[in-house]
Parts: C-alpha cells; structure tokens; sequence
C-alpha cells in the first residue's frame, strides 16, 4: 500500500491503522486519520520497527531456538514445519543471502527430530551419501505430518503429561482453544486443569455423568461418538486414568478384622505466584520428616532444594531417598491468623486415600466442630504427610470421642481418626504393616535420572578441591566415585610398552618423534621419575595416534585410561566423566558466519596447562624407556592427561572459571560461548574490534598458562599483524 501512487495519504493512513495492531497500534494512536499524518506515522513506525539486524537476530534465534520433537505427534511436527519455513522465507524477505547457508539449517532442523524421526528421515532420503538439502528435510516434514493427520494416531506414554488422542473432528471443536471443560478457561484442557485434578476419582465420576462429558477424552460430549483409542495405563480398560479407582493403599490401615482411620488435614499453602492452594495431609507422628508429593510440588512451583536424605523403615530398612526439599508456608483450610513454615522432602508418590466399602459413619455427629478435613470419608489422594516435626506446633488441648472415634483439637481443626465401624467384618489375608508404612514414602517408582546426579557430584568436587599455585596455575584432582578400588595394572603397561616398541621398531621416524615427545614431557615437568617403584595404583599404557592432517602434531601421545585391571575395572571406570559445559558446535559455527572478521586459534597443549593433585598423580603412572636396551622406569604424569573419561570436562569447566576472572564482560563472554573445547571461532564487525579482542584474549588466557597458536582470520591485516609463524588466511562465507 505505501507504494500504491494512485492511493491518498489519507486512504493509506486508513489503511495503516486498520492492519496494525499491538504495540504498533499504540505508537500511531494519538495521530488523527489525516492524510498529512501519515508520513509521521510511517516515520514513526520505520524507526521502531526498521532496524534490521534486530529483525535478522529475532527471525534466526527462533529458527534455532524451536523445541525439540519428543515424539511423533502431528502438531509437533507441524509446528517445526511451519516455523522454518516461516522464519526462512522472512530471511529472504529481508534479502539475506541464507542459501549458501542451506545445508547448515537443514542440519539444524534435522537434529530437532527425536531418533524415531531420525530413523524415518534416512529411510525417506534417497541421497544417503550427500549432505542433505533444506528442501528434502521440509518435503519430508510435510509428508510426515500429513501421515499423522491422516492415521489420526498420537503417540503417548502416560495420560497426566500428554494429551489424549482425538479425531480430527474433536480437536476442531473443542481442543483448538485449549478450553477446559471443567473450569470454563482457555488456555489448557480438561485434564491438564488443577481445579479438576484436586476432586476425588468419585467426584471426578460424577461430574462427567451429570454434564454427559467423556470418560475417554475428557474433551467432548458423550452425544458425539469418540474416536480416540485411550486406554487406562494402570488397568487397561477403556476410560481415562484419570478415572481409575485405586485398590490398594488406603489412609486406613488394614489387619485382620480391623481398620483404623488415620488423621488427615485440609491445607492451604501458597503457591509461588502466592495464590493459594488446598492440599491435603495426613499426620503422622511416627514420622521425623515432613514430606510432599511430587505433583504437589509441581503445581505450586515452588524451587527445590538438592538434597541427600535417606529414608528408613521400621527395622531401621533404608526404603528410600529424598532427593529434593521444599520450603512451604501452610495455614488451615478456613480463616485464621495462624500458620507456619516446614520444611517437606519431595517424593514421587504418597498413599492415596481408599476407605474400606464397609465404612459406617454418621458425619451429622461433628457437625458443631470445625472439622480439619471435612471430607474424612471420601477416598482422596493424599498430597502431604505431616510427621513429628510439626505435630507438637499444630497440637492443642481437648479430645472428643464419639461413636468410638477421636477427634484431637489443633490449630487447623479437630483431627478425626480411630477404628472405623463396618457393617459387615470379612476375614482378611494379614498385611505386612511395615510394607504398608513404608508406601507413604517409597521412592521406587522414582526413576532416577544417574547421569544428572553424577554431573551435579562432579561440579561439586571440582569447585569444592580445585587449587592454584602461587603462578596462578590450575590444580583439579580426578572426581572419583565412591568405590575407586583397582586390581593389578603394572603388568599389562610393561606388555603394552613392550607391544609399542616392537612397532615403532619398524619406523624410525615416527619412533624418534615419540621419544622426543615423552621427553619433552619429562623437560617441561609434566611427568617426572618416581623414586618408589611399583608404588602406583594404576598404571597408564600409552600408544601412538598419527594426524596427518595436523598442522603441528603429526604424532601424538595417547594414555589408555580404559585398560582393565585384574579387578576388571579400569580408570575411566571409577571416576566420573562430568556433564558437557560448551554450548553445540552448530550454535558456534552459526554466530562464527554472522561476523564480518573473523579469527579462529588453538590453545597449545590444553589438558597439560592444568596441573593435577598429588593424590590423583598416583592414579597417573606410566613406564617408559628411550632404549630397548635400557631398564623400564617408572613416571608419573603431573598434569590432565590425554585419555582419560574426564579430560574433557576438567578442561572445559577450567577454562570456563578462567572465563569468570576476566574483567572485559565481552571477553568473558567469548570464552564461555565460542569455545569448542580448545578451539576458538569468533569474531567482530571491524578489524580493530578483532585485533583488541585477540590482543586481550591473549594476555587473559596467557596469566594461567594458556598459550594460544594457529591463529587464522579472513583478514590480511589481522594476519599480519599477529607476528606468529603459521598464521594463515582462511577463506569464510558470512551469513548475511
């Protein structure tokens, strides 16, 4: 419309206004309708909205920032779908010359997709050799939605975290506005709504009899035939598991002829936007801890605590571990000034309350009391247990019994528990009490995630027993796990020394740069005699690895820290690795194309500028001898070692810690982020910006002993000025 010369301004001004909207609308809205306006308002709009390299940033960070597909859902895989082309086609509605970039997003977009997808990608392409195209991945795409939409299946594992499956026609008129049918909002489904999920399985029953709703969905009226294929996870049967009926774990404990209900509390608890919502307990005070359900915690939202707290029964059985806490603050279920902050453990699931059928009670009886939990007789789940920490502060004085039941005065109601009346007492099998104590707390259902737990003990050890010498050099020690026993190991090292030097026999070339490396270890202090032989407890074997691409080490020195013992465990085997602290070498790659200049460098000898602890140096012998004729010696190395499981991670969290003592905020950044272990791409807009930054980058790194070599640029002048033989001009194509 701008450049329609046969309209007004004054039409086009009309026309402006009708077709923006948001913040745009709001910035023109105090300009009249006035032909002479609109140039103003064009103005005004250009200068907020024209800058283009924001633009450029926003449409690329959300084609790199889209989620990953979990798994082969329809709306997954289109979202992804319309998202890239989205983004692309307004990269080149801004001209930006993205398709030499290509094959670069297509990567990108290929590594979104979960393995099945993965799978189903290398069996559609039929150029399984070639790099692919950013065409064949989008026509795959397509081709793979239309399949979903037309199976009209969805993948799903459990029924509270995915949606269930629906025909088309549901999920036009009823799933397209996430409307709950329960609350009456927008914005999430019947079984994702809080309001729903707190009812009872009965309530919930009734609810969809009387509003003729589902069973199946939770997302249609039972007038329209559903097509989904839900099932209940835990039964099997044809109906939402949000509506099984649990059969065991009981709020009443069970032995013989008798059963006994157990005190429960209505509760109302803040939630982290400090709204508040009801849970409900159960007291116990045979309990040292406090503890909550893992759903509760979620939808209270409230930050977790790490923690390591072992659970025992009776008998003192470790039946589980806590391994996060919560802090909440609770009030009773009805006004009062009164409440108080615990601490809870955090566990994936407590008992659930399933009275027994025979139950007779009478609850006309306390109906002058303000009762802790009024709904004392329904089959509830339970979302808290208050133990022994708080019973003494929410206890007050006065008891009450009726019709053989009791009910205990406290601060957040009369608590009603003792054995219950049943119409007709039937023999039961005895139940272990114990086992069914001990279900308020189990923690096998808990799949706990190793690797994670792993990674948070080795960033603890590392900042908890990393030193620096007096020359401001890095000391790390190896992150051993608990059990670190090794078997024998000199044996096979003198074998594998004896293996290397009947082939480097052959090639004395290549023997005689392996001896001028090991001694080069020796003169630079990075691995030194022992003056006890035998005194190792783990002894490394080494090899030679050619690089004939190498630009400076054609041959290198690698130690086998996966050599097994006589115990069949190795080195690698009792310490762990340590999580990946760099970002994704395509994130790097991509913000390396988008500078105008560019340098890339390599940190010299990396893993030997960071020292080793004594203690670990043990763990680091190796055997060595220049000459067949001579007598094997012991070493020991001094510094990380090339070989072992976690290297990487000792290198990478080192120099991120280097990262940290820079005072330029940009230069911090560049190390964090551009990084790719001990490789640096980076860059500027001018060549000045570059040559100060490699200039302070250099005097950085240089204070810890980090020496940077084969520095390349894109820029002659940037070369030169560099002074260091080997420096070399790289040709780069910027992604505009």
């Amino acid at each position: 419309m701008h450049d329609v010369e046969s309209l007004a301004d004054v039409e086009k001004i009309y026309y402006l206004k009708a077709h923006v909207k948001g913040e745009a609308s709001k910035i023109i809205k105090h300009l009249p309708a006035d032909g002479s306006n609109y140039q103003l308002a064009w103005e005004i709009l250009n200068q907020r909205y024209g800058n283009k390299r924001i633009l450029f940033q926003t449409i690329l960070d959300r084609l790199l920032d889209q989620p990953n597909v979990t798994s082969e859902i329809s709306k997954q895989i289109k979202g992804l779908l319309d998202t890239t082309i989205e983004c692309v086609q307004a990269l080149k509605a801004m001209k930006c010359n993205i398709e030499n970039s290509d094959t670069v997003i297509a990567r990108v977009i290929i590594r979104k997709l979960d393995k099945e997808g993965l799978l189903l990608y290398e069996q559609h392409t039929r150029k399984s050799k070639e790099i692919q195209e950013l065409k064949d991945v989008l026509e795959f795409l397509e081709e793979r939605y239309n399949n979903l939409e037309a199976a009209g299946s969805k993948k799903f594992n459990n029924n509270y975290n995915h949606r269930p499956q629906q025909s088309t026609k549901s999920m036009v008129v009823y799933t397209d506005k996430n409307e709950c049918l329960y609350c009456k909002k927008y914005g999430h489904l019947t079984e994702e709504c809080r309001t729903f999920l707190r009812l009872s399985v009965p309530d919930r029953l009734s609810w969809l009899k009387s509003t003729k709703i589902c069973q199946k969905c939770l997302n249609h009226n039972q007038n329209t035939r559903c097509e989904s294929n839900i099932t209940c996870t835990t039964c099997g049967f044809r109906h939402h598991t949000l509506l099984h009926f649990p059969k065991t774990s009981t709020t009443c404990v069970t032995n013989g002829t008798k059963s006994v209900l157990l005190a429960t509390a209505q509760l109302q608890v803040n939630n982290v936007h400090g709204e508040m919502v009801t849970l409900k307990a159960l007291v116990d005070q045979g309990l040292q801890s406090t503890f909550l359900r893992e759903e509760a915690a979620q939808i209270l939202k409230i930050p977790k605590e790490k923690t390591n707290m072992e659970l025992n029964g009776l008998g003192n059985n470790l039946v589980g571990i806590a391994k996060t806490k919560v802090t909440i603050e609770i009030q009773p279920r009805f006004p009062i000034s009164f409440s108080f902050e615990v601490e809870a453990l955090v566990l994936p699931a407590l008992a659930s309350v399933h009275l027994d059928s025979s139950f007779v009670h009478n609850k006309h009886v306390w109906k002058n009391f303000e009762l802790a939990d009024p709904n004392y007789y329904k089959n509830e789940r339970i979302d808290m247990v208050l133990g022994g920490d708080v019973y003494v502060e929410i206890l007050k004085n006065g008891i009450h019994k009726k019709n053989g039941m009791l009910g205990q005065n406290t601060k957040l109601g009369l608590m009603l528990s003792g054995p219950l009346n049943v119409r007709a007492p039937v023999a039961k099998k005895g139940v272990n009490v114990t086992t069914e104590i001990e279900r308020f707390w189990e923690a096998e259902k808990l799949e706990i995630d190793m690797v994670a737990n792993d990674d948070d003990k080795c960033l603890e050890m590392y900042a908890a027993t990393t030193k620096r010498n007096a020359a401001g050099r890095f000391i790390v020690q190896i992150p051993f796990k608990e059990d670190k026993t090794l078997g024998e190991s000199y044996k096979q090292a003198a074998a594998r020394l004896i293996s290397l030097e009947n082939r480097l026999s052959k090639d004395s070339a290549m023997k005689n740069e392996y001896a001028r490396i090991m001694e080069e270890y020796i003169t630079l202090g990075h691995m030194k005699q022992v003056k006890q032989i035998h005194s190792g407890k783990y002894y490394l074997p080494h090899q030679a690895v050619i690089r004939e691409d190498s630009l400076t080490t054609k041959v290198r020195v690698v130690f086998d820290a996966s050599a097994v013992t006589t115990n069949g465990r190795s080195l690698n085997d009792v310490m762990y690795v340590g999580p990946r602290l760099q970002r994704d070498v395509f994130d790097i790659l991509v913000n390396f194309r988008l500078k105008k200049y560019v340098i890339s460098l390599d940190v010299e000898k990396m893993y030997r500028q960071i020292l080793m602890d004594e203690g670990s140096q043990q763990y680091q012998h190796v055997l060595w001898r220049k000459d067949m004729k001579n007598e094997i010696k012991e070493y020991q190395l001094t510094t990380e070692t090339f070989g072992t499981a976690n290297a990487p991670f000792l290198a990478v969290r080192t120099l991120m810690e280097i990262a940290k003592e820079c005072s330029n905020m940009q230069v911090q950044r560049i190390i964090e982020e551009d990084f790719y272990m001990d490789d640096l791409l980076t860059g500027a807009d001018t060549i000045e910006e570059c040559l100060q930054l490699r200039q302070i980058i250099l005097q950085h790194l240089d204070r810890y002993g980090f020496q940077l070599r084969k520095w390349c640029s894109n820029s002659e002048l940037i070369i030169k000025s560099s002074n260091e033989e080997g420096s070399h001009l790289m040709k780069t194509r910027r992604m505009k």
